[in-house]
């Protein structure tokens, strides 16, 4: 494995491709409006949307639910169904808008999200409905509902443009480790500290099976953000704390007996799985040296060769293969 200097590296998996219209001559000076924009002018408790992108062309607000915008009566009516270019959400923390392709208070037909953190979405051409439709000038209902109600339909936020979060993160560890490099420079590749709108286990596995060394949320105030980044920074992993024990009991409920030598692990010495299992129990190379009497660049250097040996490329990767070959027990003592 290449070692290269490390370097951290934040990912927005959740963040938003905001869309500017292609300005005229006639409007080149004119300031373009966007929905970023439209957010600070909104009301709070109110979901928007607009026929256009970029939150142009206001169609209406509601603070209620709406399970018909084509009839005669609440907030959209009549012309407003099958309109929608952008949308945005001011409404209530925790909660998201549910979007449909049909009418009705079953709310039957496909569906998609948006939660009230991502703020908006500024132009719908790419998004799709759970039935596959597409979504720009395809809503026609309107709901209010809990962010876990959407589980696995919010508009994979996860993109960014040209690519999304996850596939970023696989690119930059393999074209780091591919990269040329010298015994000088610092071993280690790039960390990647992953900062997302929504608290999925999607998300989080995806995550750690590309190499990620962190996975916050985008409500983390700014001394732990800052904490995190020093963190992992040093070789550390760190997760949000609702993710780190939705990792623990999704382990402690698994029912596979524990091997005493786990076969994908028997390229290793009896040193190198005792590194790795420290690790994976969350100590850091500092407190791994001192409970094995080594120095820290000797817990590096075993670390390295686990990695190597297989075929990982981050510390959080090191972390899953121990408890899924079963090396680490949850609940087990550290020691």
């Amino acid at each position: 494995m290449r070692k290269i200097s490390a370097v951290l590296t934040a990912l927005g998996i959740a963040s938003l491709s905001l869309a500017v219209p292609a300005a005229t001559a006639h409007a080149a000076a004119q300031p373009v409006h966007t929905c970023k924009d439209a957010w600070y002018g909104a009301t709070s408790g109110y979901f928007y949307a607009y026929d256009g992108i970029n939150c142009v062309g206001f169609l209406g607000k509601a603070s209620g639910n709406d399970s018909n915008w084509g009839n005669g009566s609440g907030p959209f009516q009549g012309g407003d169904t099958n309109k929608a270019g952008s949308v945005l959400n001011k409404g209530t923390s925790g909660m998201a808008v549910a979007v449909y392709n049909g009418t009705g208070t079953d709310w039957g037909g496909g569906y998609s999200c948006l939660a009230r953190s991502e703020y908006y979405a500024s132009n719908l051409s790419d998004d799709k409905f759970s039935s596959g439709a597409g979504v720009n000038n395809g809503i026609s209902s309107h709901r209010w509902a809990w962010n876990s109600e959407c589980y696995g339909h919010f508009w994979a936020r996860c993109r960014m443009p040209g690519m999304d979060g996850i596939a970023a993160t696989e690119r930059i560890l393999a074209e780091a480790a591919a990269g040329p490099g010298t015994p000088e420079q610092e071993p280690g590749l790039p960390r990647v500290l992953v900062l997302t709108t929504f608290d999925l286990d999607e998300y989080v596995y995806a995550a750690l099976r590309a190499g990620a060394s962190g996975f916050l949320l985008k409500d983390t105030g700014p001394e732990r953000l800052l904490e995190a980044v020093h963190a992992v920074a040093r070789g550390d992993m760190l997760f949000a704390p609702s993710v780190t024990r939705r990792l623990i009991e999704a382990y402690v409920q698994r029912a596979e007996p524990v091997p005493d030598s786990p076969a994908s692990l028997e390229a290793l010495t009896a040193r190198e799985r005792e590194v790795l299992r420290l690790t994976a129990r969350g100590l850091s190379n500092t407190e791994i040296a001192e409970q094995l009497f080594i120095s820290e660049a000797t817990v590096k250097t075993h670390l390295n060769r686990t990695m190597t040996k297989l075929d990982l490329d981050s510390r959080a990767q090191a972390v899953v293969v121990a408890y899924e070959t079963g090396l680490v027990v949850p609940g087990g003592s550290a020691g």
